[in-house]
C-alpha cells in the first residue's frame, strides 16, 4: 500500500513539475498550428527532459531564457 502510494505520489510530483512546460508547449503548438511546430516541440520537450533536474521545479524559461 505504501509503495503504491509513493509511486503515485512521485508521478503526481513529476506531472506538477512539468505542467508549466506542457502548457507552454501546448499553447505554442496551438499558436503555430502546424506540423513543423509539433515536431520542433517534440525536440524541445526532449531537450527539456534531458536538462531536467528532479530536485528543482522545471520551467519553460529554462529553454527560452
Amino acid at each position: 500500500l505504501t509503495l503504491r502510494y509513493i509511486r503515485i505520489n512521485s508521478v503526481i510530483h513529476i506531472v506538477i513539475q512539468h505542467i508549466e512546460f506542457i502548457i507552454f508547449i501546448f499553447t505554442y503548438t496551438v499558436k503555430k498550428n502546424s506540423r513543423k511546430a509539433t515536431s520542433s516541440n517534440v525536440s524541445i520537450l526532449r531537450l527539456h527532459l534531458r536538462n531536467w533536474d528532479p530536485h528543482r521545479i522545471g520551467r519553460a524559461s529554462d529553454i527560452y531564457p
